[in-house]
């Protein structure tokens, strides 16, 4: 003979109702936080507080990562397709050769360090001016990044324009390409301007270079065969992607330093951030008039932890949908709420 036992459970407490209601109803009420914060231990303030500082940050996590080298001609080349492919094919007809030895560039010319001048320059046929510059140098790159940007020339000529006046606009400054033997950096200008486009790529190093072919016959691919056939513009395309890769693997790094950085500066300015509200809480509470007189910094700060975790989640989703202001809405809603907080349900009083 069997007998059944019904297990009975046990109705929640009215305690940890309040606990539960405090919990998920600080999401909208701020007097909910403020009770949370006085009657929970501090683990639970710490958990909202850790939340509410990582949340608003993973959007610019996300847009950080999906970011690569060739990004910045995603939407327009200007024209760099056209003129790297032929400054490509150029360069390995004219036997110029570009070796990745110990992630190093290394050029086949003598003394490269001296190079001050282009190893090719693209002329436009039609506007007879450059449309782009490639130069090799195992020198200071700050100095020829900057005389690359300030070489102005006349417009419809190669003509070099010695300190033309800032107003004139009889001038242009060509697109350049730097193989620096420490890394490959794209500078572009407008056509037939001296205005730099603003994605320009600042590429980084040769150590994720995935290659040991030479470069120029890497990226030329199966145009090789063709390199002394005058019709070889169908190549223009695998050439040109094949830049984009290595645009990408120089990158690697660059990317990895930006996620790293981005994420401890904006982790470490939310935290800052969430600390400097629960000062002011305490701060704006301390008038002997007001009710909330008592209130220690400690609780002040673990009250700024709990009306932090709805602020994050609102900067998160608008994150997504606008990623260039991604870490602006967390510190635009937290601050409303706080002050909306202060001046509702701790009302200061002097």
């Amino acid at each position: 003979m069997s007998t059944n036992v019904k297990k009975v459970r046990k109705p929640m407490s009215q305690q940890t109702k309040r606990n539960l209601g405090n919990i998920f109803g600080s999401i909208i009420s701020n007097q909910r936080a403020i009770d949370g914060a006085k009657e929970l231990p501090i683990w639970v303030a710490l958990i909202f507080f850790a939340l509410s500082v990582f949340l608003p940050i993973i959007p610019s996590m996300v847009q950080v990562s999906n970011t690569y080298g060739a990004s910045f001609i995603d939407n327009y080349t200007y024209d760099l397709d056209r003129t790297l492919s032929e400054a490509t094919y150029q360069m390995k007809k004219d036997g110029k050769e570009f070796v990745v030895k110990n992630q190093q560039l290394e050029y086949n010319k003598a003394n490269p360090e001296l190079v001050t001048e282009s190893v090719f320059d693209y002329i436009n046929d039609k506007t007879h001016e450059y449309d782009l510059r490639v130069y090799y140098s195992i020198g200071n790159l700050n100095e020829l990044q900057i005389k690359c940007s300030t070489d102005y020339y006349k417009l419809g000529t190669t003509e070099k324009y010695e300190n033309p006046s800032k107003d004139d606009t009889n001038k242009y400054i060509p697109s350049f390409v730097i193989l620096h033997n420490d890394g490959i950096f794209v500078y572009l200008f407008q056509k037939s301007s001296d205005k730099a486009v603003a994605t320009s790529y600042n590429g980084c190093n040769w150590k994720n270079y995935n290659s040991t072919d030479e470069l120029l016959t890497r990226v030329i691919g199966t145009a090789t065969e063709e390199m002394h056939n005058t019709n070889i513009s169908k190549y223009d395309k695998e050439v040109f992607g094949n830049w984009k890769i290595i645009f990408n693997e120089s990158y690697i790094d660059a990317k990895g330093i930006t996620f790293r950085n981005t994420t401890l500066i904006y982790l470490g300015i939310f935290a800052a951030l969430v600390l400097f509200m629960g000062l002011m809480i305490f701060l704006l509470t301390r008038g002997k008039k007001n009710v909330y007189h008592f209130l220690s910094i400690l609780t002040c700060l673990k009250i700024a932890a709990w009306a932090s975790f709805t602020p994050a989640i609102i900067g998160m989703v608008l994150g997504f949908i606008f990623p260039s202001q991604a870490t602006l809405f967390f510190i635009m809603v937290l601050g409303i709420r706080i002050m909306w907080l202060c001046m509702k349900q701790l009302r200061p009083q002097y």
